[in-house]
């Protein structure tokens, strides 16, 4: 491989900011996400660059397509890293959540409005030359050149790379794999112009990282990077490298005027005994809906776990308090709720460092970044509710439909069961809404769990509301199942004081329509759903904790 110097020299614009450097230090961050990734991105631009040489481009387009190749896998920000490092083969769930990836990128870098190739290429770069990728099925040469090119780098690098799953796999077979994807997955022209490398490649060096321009990159970890990414100038004239944390004290006036200036959510706290926060800049007050740093004290109660949503506390403790606790020096990026003071619940994600400091000895200096719209985007490419772990309401919509036209085309029934957690008001007002999220997560749980069949679907329907839709199903039989989920739920023993028994229960009521009966309505899921409710009310004027049904 050649020495990419103009590559390294290139800006877009000269009154951009957007440098290869802070390209390159983003492309270190995605790779960090996967331990098994390291220097993907590099390779693939690398690869990427190389074809592009060998097919005829020109300099200019020689920067370019390096350039955003670095960040062809941006929206893998947006995946949890428990999905990217799993080792075991991922659910069709999980695998739908990872393909979000290049939306997620593309409507990211999509706000480059100077470059535009960077969106193109995080969008289309899984798009197969005979129209079977994703995410738009596009074909051929309607596939834009750059991201058909970035994918035959991109699979060559995948297929040479430890994966969480499998180790790297033979040069070979990663020729025959290339050669036989020609026409199918990818563009036959640049497919063959690999296939030469590959051929001219015979010490198997291709993997290797070429040596990089950047070498007083090298020695920061990766929290360190992610501040460059944030506020490079800063970054670099503090001068913050590992090297220096562990062997001098820093000046706390020296990250308070960091935070002042940083343009990511900014906090500092003490690392020992009580976790004392020390400093937060107007962007934490922002996320946390505060107005100062007192009123951030008192919702967060001083601490870190003050400041997390409980469900979340239990699954990030190991990741972060050992830390803490264990002197290391870097925080590693991890995805939590907090709970504002308005009640809302806000997604963030951070990443920090521990560093002396002259005043207060060891402290945490911690970036956050409000990811709730991104989580409302990845709800909207699932089809799970994420507080509940069941299906959500948009997968309910599409199975409703589906359901009633199997019954309309080939006979049938068609059952659904709504369930609502009575008195759940009471039970929010009585005890707060984060012990009124636990109920609802537990009772979703506990209804699961009594399910038998896999067509039985269980859906937050909204609030504290559930449905299940059962193809198939008698309505005797489906009371029957509603009766054993609301059992489940009375085992539980959750206190209501206000609840009908003293403890939390589900009200269900059932409907059914018969294939006769979808024929005959306009609009046959909404008379199943208002069966379905009025059984419900029948429940709750009953006195609640009980099961009624009501066919047409």
């Amino acid at each position: 491989m050649s020495q990419i110097t103009s590559a390294y020299n290139y800006v877009y614009n000269s009154n951009s900011c957007l440098s290869l450097q802070i390209i390159q230090i983003l492309a270190d961050i995605i790779d960090a996400k996967d331990r098994y990734s390291k220097g993907h991105s590099t390779r693939v631009a690398e690869y990427a660059h190389e074809i592009a040489k060998r097919y005829g481009y020109t300099d200019e387009k020689l920067s370019k397509i390096y350039t955003t190749s670095l960040l062809h896998d941006l929206g893998k920000i947006g995946i949890p890293d428990s999905i990217i490092n799993k080792k075991n083969k991922l659910s069709s769930e999980e695998f739908k959540l990872v393909k979000s990836h290049t939306i997620i990128g593309s409507h990211i870098l999509g706000k480059i409005k100077v470059v535009s190739d960077f969106a193109t290429v995080a969008r289309y770069h899984h798009e197969r030359f005979d129209g079977t990728g994703y995410p738009d099925g596009l074909k051929g040469t309607n596939i834009p050149e750059i991201a058909r090119i970035i994918s035959v780098a991109d699979a060559y690098d995948a297929m040479t790379s430890n994966r969480s799953y499998r180790d790297a796999l033979p040069q070979k077979y990663v020729r025959f794999e290339i050669a036989n994807g020609k026409g199918k997955q990818f563009d036959p022209v640049f497919a063959e112009i690999m296939l030469q490398m590959i051929d001219e490649d015979k010490t198997f060096r291709m993997r290797e990282m070429l040596e990089k321009p950047f070498a007083d990159f090298e020695s920061m970890d990766f929290s360190m990077s992610f501040l460059m990414s944030a506020c490079p100038e800063l970054a670099l004239s503090l001068k913050v490298s590992e090297r220096e944390v562990e062997g001098s004290n820093i000046p706390f006036s020296v990250l308070v005027d960091f935070g002042k200036c940083m343009p990511s959510g900014f906090f500092v706290y003490k690392a020992r005994g009580k976790e004392e926060l020390l400093y937060a800049n107007d962007i934490v007050f922002k996320i946390f809906g505060c107005q100062n740093i007192d009123e951030f004290k008192g919702l967060t109660g001083y601490t870190f776990p003050g400041m997390v949503y409980e469900q979340d506390l239990e699954r990030i403790e190991l990741s972060i308090i050992e830390q803490i606790e264990s002197n290391e020096y870097n925080l590693d990026y991890v995805e939590y709720r907090i709970r504002r003071k308005d009640g809302k619940i806000r997604w963030i994600d951070d990443c920090g460092r521990l560093v002396n400091t002259v005043e207060h000895g060891s402290v945490f200096y911690v970036l956050i970044h409000d990811t709730t719209e991104q989580h409302i985007s990845r709800e909207t490419l699932t089809n799970v509710d994420h507080l509940t772990n069941v299906f959500n309401r948009k997968h309910f919509d599409v199975n409703i439909h589906k359901d009633i036209a199997d019954i309309v085309n080939h006979g049938g029934r068609l059952c659904m069961v709504m369930i609502d957690i009575d008195k759940f008001k009471d039970f929010n007002d009585l005890y707060g809404h984060l012990v009124g999220d636990k109920c609802l997560a537990q009772v979703a749980q506990a209804m699961q769990n009594a399910l038998r069949r896999k067509s039985d679907m269980l859906f937050r329907y909204g609030g504290e509301e559930f449905a299940l839709l059962l193809p198939g199903t008698l309505l005797e039989d489906a009371a029957k199942l509603a009766e054993r989920l609301r059992l489940a739920v009375r085992k539980l023993e959750i206190p209501h004081e206000h609840g009908p028994c003293g403890i939390v229960t589900v009200s269900a009521g059932v409907g059914m329509l018969t294939s006769e009966d979808a024929s005959s309505f306009e609009n046959p899921h909404v008379e199943l759903i208002k069966l379905a409710d009025q059984a419900l009310y029948k429940a709750k004027d009953l006195g609640r904790d009980t099961v009624q049904t009501q066919s047409v």
